[in-house]
């Protein structure tokens, strides 16, 4: 990650960082990011990090190791003995805390162009995987191990966030551990841009959540529940995660953004390759100097660093992530993406979702934002249904997919094809759990991705 070490002499540096990333309309491009839970298969068990010298069951760093190193080059922390991920010119491959395995790509201006670098992935790591009996599966959260069978991976500032999540609430570190995303990566061409697609994209986050619900199967058991993921993060964090109160005002802007970032507590700083603890100050009295730290001046990395700490369900760095999406099967993998490119990346459509999202207030998707855990589909905002509401978005999404002329409007198709049966990827999980009588072992086999 490129870090910028300029020393912060004022707030307009970062809003000059979020304006940086500003791109031409013919130059937008879309990225996504997902995670992945492995298991050994022959002991059904989760992998370490490492066995150990001379011990030949798989693990987190043989299958890094399985990899083209002509290819994929190693990133590494403490001092380049410890792999944490991989490098290469289709993306990124690192560790979230308990071992899931997060691929990002690298962005592209098409969609079925960011479509052949995850096929490209895939038939790497299936390739790696097999040979070490190692199997793959997505879902929001881990059906079967327990936290305290869910070692951290050696990343110094791992350690930092497991210390800290149980003082803000009570599931942090299930969160940490136990729970698979899938994100997309947007960019904008100025602040109005910016704003308008923050609104779009924060007020449909409770639909996506609705969308991409994959998650009823915890530690063994059924929640009662299609998203527990989502619950999760309902008692991770509150004052940095979840929908964001001043995106919905009418006077949103950069600058709201960087105050509400600024106001939270930082995890840590980034020195010389290395993760410091510190006391958990706001970002801004480490940035005006209300409190020093060692005499470590704020540089603009930090600020990068504090950015990537901070979980709402859309994120704004150079580019605009949505975040609350349930890692969902490997078919689905490019629907958030042609969903939010259709939307986001054309004017009439954008002009449609603003609208739509227009009629709700924070305080609605709030609401609603809970319910959808175990209503999905059925649950309403405005006495609408997000079955309905779905159906109405995946029309604007597709409309501007097939104005790009690229065929892209193909990868909403596992999306309408879900509405269309009126069921969540859950429920379908949850009939599939039942009729193997409840067998956690069972259904992870089942699901397993095998190409």
């Amino acid at each position: 990650m490129p870090y910028n070490n300029a020393e912060i002499t004022k707030k307009n540096q970062l809003l000059d960082y979020f304006t940086s990333g500003f791109k031409s309309q013919d130059n937008l491009k879309v990225g996504l990011e997902f995670e992945s839970f492995l298991y050994d298969k022959k002991h059904f068990s989760t992998l370490p990090y490492n066995h150990g010298y001379g011990l030949t069951r798989p693990s987190i760093h043989s299958v890094l190791r399985g990899f083209n190193h002509k290819k994929w080059h190693d990133i590494n922390e403490k001092n380049n003995l410890t792999t944490i991920g991989l490098q290469s010119d289709i993306g990124n491959i690192s560790l979230e805390p308990a071992g899931q395995f997060e691929f990002s790509s690298i962005p592209t201006k098409d969609l079925n162009h960011l479509n052949s670098l995850v096929e490209e992935y895939f038939k790497e790591l299936i390739e790696i995987l097999n040979k070490q009996e190692v199997g793959i599966y997505n879902l929001g959260i881990n059906p079967k191990f327990h936290l305290n069978e869910l070692p951290l991976m050696p990343k110094e500032r791992y350690d930092i966030m497991n210390d800290y999540m149980p003082r803000v609430d009570s599931m942090g570190r299930n969160m940490m551990r136990q729970t698979c995303t899938l994100q997309t990566n947007l960019d904008y061409t100025s602040e109005s841009d910016l704003i308008k697609k923050m609104k779009v994209a924060m007020g449909l986050q409770p639909l996506i959540a609705a969308l991409y619900a994959n998650s009823p199967v915890f530690e063994g058991k059924l929640t009662g529940e299609l998203t527990h993921r989502v619950k999760v993060w309902h008692h991770t964090d509150n004052a940095r995660a979840g929908l964001i109160k001043s995106v919905f005002e009418d006077d949103f802007n950069i600058e709201k953004y960087v105050d509400y970032a600024i106001l939270l507590p930082m995890y840590f700083l980034y020195r010389n390759n290395s993760y410091i603890n510190i006391p958990h100050i706001t970002f801004k009295d480490f940035m005006t100097g209300k409190y020093k730290f060692k005499d470590i001046k704020p540089e603009m990395n930090d600020f990068e660093v504090h950015l990537a700490t901070i979980f709402p369900d859309v994120r704004l760095k150079t580019y605009i992530e949505t975040r609350l999406s349930d890692c969902p099967d490997k078919d689905y993998l490019l629907t958030l993406s042609a969903l939010f490119v259709g939307i986001l990346y054309d004017n009439s459509a954008l002009e449609s979702a603003t609208d739509l999202v227009k009629k709700w207030q924070y305080e609605d998707l709030i609401t609603l934002r809970k319910d959808v855990i175990t209503q999905g589909f059925n649950a309403t905002i405005k006495n609408q249904k997000v079955l309905d509401i779905a159906k109405e978005v995946l029309a604007m999404a597709k409309s501007g997919l097939t104005k790009r002329g690229l065929g892209e409007e193909v990868f909403l198709t596992p999306l309408e094809n879900l509405v269309k049966s009126g069921k969540t990827l859950a429920e379908s999980k949850i009939a599939l759990f039942e009729s193997l009588n409840g067998n956690v072992d069972k259904f992870i086999q089942a699901i397993t991705i095998n190409q």
